[in-house]
């Protein structure tokens, strides 16, 4: 992720059921003191819109069955987002694969966000809990 400009403070959302990929994406993006916002795959696209946009991430991780639902709301997300599909040949594999694995030193302090988690929005809008 480093490789591809991601750094401190940058968020790296997730939306995907569980899944292996979500721990190498939670320790990546860690290592790099990137707060993970991993998405409820239950939301609807609004509010996937809503949270994407709330919380500035600037990569989005997404399940292929997600990504029509994704397609439904890229006009309203930031225009330089990048989105990679998990069980995608060309996009998140290939993405990952294309960078080092060499280890990092990235340098945490006990207040920085490892996790930045959204509340369900019953009584509105999701609300980002860090």
């Amino acid at each position: 992720m480093r490789d591809a400009g991601i750094g401190p403070g940058d968020r790296v959302a997730f939306l995907a059921k569980n899944s292996l990929e979500l721990f190498e994406v939670l320790f990546g993006a860690s290592k790099l003191n990137a707060p993970l916002v991993v998405l409820n795959w239950r939301l609807t696209a609004d509010d996937v819109a809503y949270i994407m946009n709330d919380s500035a991430a600037r990569v989005l991780i997404v399940g292929a069955e997600f990504a029509a639902m994704v397609d439904e709301v890229r006009g309203e997300l930031r225009s330089d987002l990048l989105i990679l599909v998990l069980e995608s040949e060309n996009s998140y594999p290939a993405w990952r694969d294309r960078y080092s694995s060499a280890a990092i030193e990235m340098p945490s302090a006990p207040d920085d966000v490892a996790l930045q988690l959204y509340t369900s929005g019953t009584t509105g809008s999701p609300k980002g809990c860090r």
